[in-house]
């Protein structure tokens, strides 16, 4: 009887752990896109409002890749997808800690930082200008 009980035990603990771990997936999942892995819509909502609420300046910056169905008519949605993750993370390895950074529908992104730190935004940019 004791070993059955440790394996149950051990059994119960398994159960446990990967739970917590299920429960921690849903958490990412429910405030992240799962393409880009940066913020979702309702999440960067969020996220930008608590920003304000520090009654600093800030900026929002909008960003709509142009004629982006074209992008998946000609290529594939496989491509697209890659864009939208390369772009993605980018924004998230050049702005991270820094902004508020989100996918607000297909191919529209935005940026919410603050006035100060725009220039790391425009620094962004000049590393990586449209072409």
């Amino acid at each position: 009887m004791p070993d059955e009980e440790t394996d149950l035990c051990s059994q119960i603990k398994a159960l446990k752990e990967q739970l917590e771990y299920h429960k921690k997936q849903l958490e990412y999942h429910k405030e992240n896109d799962v393409l880009t892995q940066i913020y979702n819509k309702s999440t960067f909502y969020r996220k930008t409002a608590e920003l304000l609420q520090k009654r600093v300046n800030y900026i929002i910056i909008c960003i709509d890749i142009e004629k982006f169905s074209f992008i998946n008519a000609l290529y594939g949605n496989k491509i697209g997808d890659e864009i939208l993750h390369y772009l993605a993370g980018h924004l998230k390895n050049s702005l991270e800690g820094e902004a508020v950074i989100g996918r607000i529908s297909g191919d529209i992104f935005a940026v919410c930082l603050e006035e100060r730190q725009q220039k790391i935004f425009l620094r962004f940019l000049l590393k990586h200008p449209c072409r």
